[in-house]
């Protein structure tokens, strides 16, 4: 099911690069961007996060929070 702009994400873990877990509660009231993609140092990666980094300027001035989630390991 696609999620739409205000639409509720259903709850989810994570670790963060300091390998410390990590809940999508804790963003809620934030304007939040979660990119997910499958696995650091693909193609994937790099052309997904590439593009996000060009765009950092659009999204901090807009107050988002950019959150990349791999499915590696931690």
């Amino acid at each position: 099911m696609p999620l739409e702009l205000g639409n509720k994400i259903p709850e989810f873990s994570f670790f963060d690069s300091n390998h410390i877990q990590r809940n999508s509660k804790e963003f809620i009231g934030t304007k939040t961007l979660f990119a997910f993609f499958p696995g650091a140092f693909t193609d994937v990666c790099t052309a997904e996060l590439c593009q996000l980094d060009s765009m950092i300027n659009i999204f901090d001035d807009s107050d988002v929070k950019v959150v990349g989630i791999s499915s590696d390991s931690p």
